[in-house]
This record gives structure tokens, sequence and C-alpha cells, in this order.
């Protein structure tokens, strides 16, 4: 349904963060048969990284990559053209599990002090769910639940990171030194708004653990939420496992 294409200057061996994609168009629904495009000029001979990303949200899943020229017809660009990226250099990742998520009937998680007992507790790898008009567990409904996720996120790199949290219905993220309380001010505050993104930014030091809580409401209809962070040094992704660490971990000072 969506697809973004990054391609890059000549003799580069990535995408710098914050480089414009070539082609974006990211949607959240359907859009059949319809062929995006972008114009870039190459030298022949010469190397240029690239990058492809695509989203499906439903229903039948298909993508291609093809080319043209002034001497040369629309054809997929071919096996013999596509070379292998070289491994990132960074930092190492974590060893993070994931958060812990308490999944409750009713309740409202992102505005309700008092919540239910949960009907499931569990370990999520990452916050990324496209649950649309299905149930998130069995013993939860597909309208009215809500979640918390709790535990610490651990950046990789010094500086500003920026959060991007999207949410139908409504989420709340807070990320702190600190324990995390309710009357505490949040880093983004997402209300009824469908599936739009909200960002905030927030100075982070490498290799810390940072209580992170994120609180989320379904009433009804399509469920989804989605928690992204991307930084100078970092393309924007959804925040990976390896980063998160359920509630209970030591939290040790960064070597």
């Amino acid at each position: 349904d969506g697809v973004r294409l990054w391609l890059s200057e000549k003799d580069q061996n990535s995408i710098e963060p914050g480089t414009s994609p070539l082609i974006d168009e990211w949607h959240w629904i359907t859009v059949p048969g319809v062929d995006y495009t972008g114009k870039k000029k190459l030298e022949a001979g010469r190397r240029h990284f690239i990058q492809m990303e695509q989203f499906e949200m439903r229903g039948y899943a298909r993508a291609r990559l093809s080319w043209s020229s002034a001497h040369q017809q629309k054809e997929i660009v071919p096996q013999s053209q596509l070379y292998s990226a070289p491994e990132p250099v960074g930092p190492p990742p974590g060893n993070g599990t994931g958060l812990r998520g308490r999944y409750y009937r009713g309740g409202n998680t992102a505005y309700d002090h008092a919540l239910p007992y949960p009907a499931v507790e569990r370990i999520d790898p990452a916050i990324d769910f496209a649950w649309s008009y299905g149930i998130p567990y069995y013993s939860v409904p597909a309208d009215g639940f809500s979640v918390r996720w709790e535990g610490y996120v651990q950046p990789q790199y010094d500086g500003d990171y920026t959060f991007s949290l999207r949410a139908d219905d409504s989420a709340r993220l807070w990320v702190e030194e600190s324990q995390i309380y309710d009357d505490m001010p949040t880093l983004i505050d997402k209300g009824n708004d469908v599936f739009a993104e909200h960002s905030g930014t927030k100075t982070l030091r490498r290799g810390q653990l940072y209580h992170i809580r994120v609180d989320y409401s379904e009433l009804t209809g399509d469920a989804r939420v989605r928690l992204s962070w991307s930084h100078a040094k970092l393309l924007k992704q959804v925040i990976p496992q390896s980063q998160f660490y359920p509630p209970g971990t030591p939290v040790l000072s960064p070597n």
C-alpha cells in the first residue's frame, strides 16, 4: 500500500539521515495498480546506494522496481545491476527483549488513572501493531480495549532523538530518566485523530536506560499503533526489540 525509495549520490555507502526520498508514497489505504515515479541523473558505471521500503496494510501485496532512460525502455531493474549493501558501521545494538504490555478490556490507559485488572500481560518485542478490526489477544475484544507498555529504552547514540507515534485511536508517550507517574508531562499526547503521526524530541545519552511508557486506547473501528525514532545518525525506524527492556532490568551507567 505504501512505498518509499531513496537513491544516494555516487560513491556513497549509505543514505544520509534526513535525505528526502526520491519516491515518497506512504499510504494507509489501498491504491491498486498505481506506478509512482521519480527522476535522478545517474552516471554510467558508477554505483549508487539504493534503499526501498514497502508497507502492506491488507489485501493483495506486491512491489516492483523498474527503470527507464532516453536510451532504454522501461524494464524491471535486473539482478546484474543490483549489489548487496555493505554492513552498516555503528555502535552495536543492545540485547533487549521488549516491553511489558498489559492489555485491558475496557479502560482507557491514555486518560484514566484507575484501570481494571489486565486481561493479559506479555512481553512485546516492539510497538508496531495493525490489528485492524481484529482482536489483539483471544481474551481481549476488538473494540473497547487499552494497552500500557512499560520498561526501558536504550539509545545507541548521544544527542537528540525524535520519537514518532501513530495510533488509532489515542495514545501518549513518556520517556524519562526517573520513574514515570501519571501526572508527569508527556513527550507526545496524541488524541483521537485517526492514524496521524505525532512527534517529540528528547536529548538522550548513548547506552543509558531510560524509563519509557506508552498508553494506548482503542474505542471502535480500526486499531493500529506504531512507535518509531530517528537521530542525526539513524534513519527513522520502528524502535527495535534490541533497544527495549522490560521493567525490573538493572539500570547501569553507560561505559
